[in-house]
């Protein structure tokens, strides 16, 4: 597996099987960092979804600084994919947080 394979997270297992919710980050400022455009994550999340026969309900996108703490856009995704019985998925796990190793 190549590190731009998106990936599946939910620390719950009650997930609608077959969906899941997007997210697409990008540093304020510029949203071409490290070859990460918004448009190339997004196609990144909808190529793995179609591999694996999965439907993408809805794709959020951020623009925020890695080192924020209030991030209305993620939260939202995390309560969109909750609501919705889905997985949410990222092209890339340090879309999540800067932190993440």
């Amino acid at each position: 597996m190549d590190k731009l394979t998106p990936k599946i997270s939910s620390r719950r297992q009650s997930f609608t099987v077959g969906k899941v919710v997007g997210f697409v980050r990008v540093p304020k400022g510029n949203d071409t960092v490290a070859g990460f455009h918004f448009d190339e994550q997004e196609q990144l999340i909808r190529d793995f979804a179609k591999r694996d026969g999965l439907e993408v309900t809805e794709v959020i996108s951020e623009v925020a600084d890695g080192d924020e703490e209030i991030r209305p856009m993620f939260n939202k995704a995390l309560a969109t994919a909750r609501r919705r019985g889905a997985a949410l998925v990222v092209a890339r796990l340090d879309r999540l947080s800067t932190d993440v190793n």
